[in-house]
């Protein structure tokens, strides 16, 4: 299933990010798939820091337009991220780790500018949900893991531009 989302995400980044045409009838199709690792050390007195950062995200964007100019769709999207912190001191060593999911879907309405050209500018209003779960675990045996779960809701303005291909 992991090769299969993989190739999905890599298929509508090399298609561009948007295909539309910005008249009634016409549908809006969105993606992406991007995947960081960071590691950073810092050495500084007497303490040496190793952070080890891992962030997958994956997102899409349906919509249709009702009008010429303006459409209305969903944003749909899922990250992941985990954190590895490696603390030496003189005395030992701790090791903190931390895992966090989010999810998101949110419905929007955009309206485009400029539909003679190729290069759409928008306004798009979302309104939408969040929900983010947190997981912090610790080396020492005497702190319990921690977990939190925290549902957003989300008002967004975006004023951006798509450039598209057909």
């Amino acid at each position: 299933m992991k090769k299969v989302l993989i190739t999905i995400g890599l298929i509508t980044n090399l298609l561009n990010h948007n295909t539309a045409q910005i008249q009634k009838g016409s549908w809006i199709l969105d993606g992406g798939l991007h995947y960081n690792q960071n590691t950073c050390s810092d050495n500084s007195f007497g303490v040496s820091l190793k952070t080890d950062l891992n962030n997958a995200h994956l997102h899409g964007t349906v919509g249709y337009f009702l009008s010429d100019k303006l459409a209305w769709g969903a944003n749909a999207g899922f990250d992941a991220i985990k954190q590895r912190i490696e603390e030496r001191r003189f005395l030992g060593v701790r090791t903190t780790g931390a895992s966090r999911q989010n999810y998101h879907v949110s419905p929007f309405v955009r309206y485009y500018f400029n539909p003679k050209s190729k290069l759409g500018t928008f306004y798009e209003l979302s309104i939408g949900g969040n929900w983010d779960k947190s997981e912090w675990a610790y080396s020492r045996f005497e702190e319990a893991p921690s977990i939190r779960n925290h549902f957003y809701l989300n008002v967004k303005n975006t004023l951006g531009a798509n450039y598209f291909l057909t």
